[in-house]
């Protein structure tokens, strides 16, 4: 049996989510999101996008090697809107779980 090795955009995915329940802070912090826009996934994945975008710019530019800023920017951002909505759907699914 062929196994098929994960696109990027799942891998960004999986390896997003498990950072993240794994921080009770930054996991408490996205169910409160996914509590808020659970009608609106794309309101919801724009809101995590843009919080995992502003981050890297922000890590990129503590850095004294420009050069290494900007591979760090190129690599962790630019993947679009789609592995962000993966995310939003996949939080609206654990409230749902939870009854919430």
């Amino acid at each position: 049996m062929e196994t098929t090795a994960p696109t990027a955009r799942e891998q960004f995915v999986r390896d997003y989510l498990l950072v993240v329940e794994n921080d009770q802070s930054a996991w408490n912090t996205l169910l409160e999101w996914a509590r808020e826009d659970r009608d609106n996934t794309y309101a919801l994945a724009s809101r995590i996008q843009d919080e995992w975008e502003g981050a890297i710019v922000e890590l990129s530019f503590e850095t004294k090697d420009e050069t290494l800023g900007l591979l760090v920017r190129q690599m962790l951002t630019g993947y679009g809107i789609d592995p962000f909505h993966d995310i939003a759907r996949y939080l609206v699914e654990k409230l749902a779980e939870r009854g919430e």
